[in-house]
């Protein structure tokens, strides 16, 4: 089933990006907001 739909994927793209983002970031957000559901589900959708 291709690794339950690249999840081992997402969450080291999570373990490299999100740490990354927070020291980096052009305008500081929320980890959990509003669109954090919809951008999860384009990730599984598109499966990069």
């Amino acid at each position: 089933m291709d690794e339950l739909f690249g999840l081992s994927e997402f969450l080291l793209t999570l373990l490299i990006f999100v740490p990354v983002e927070r020291l980096f970031a052009a305008r500081p957000q929320k980890l959990f907001r509003r669109g954090v559901l919809t951008d999860m589900a384009f990730q599984f959708v598109n499966g990069c």
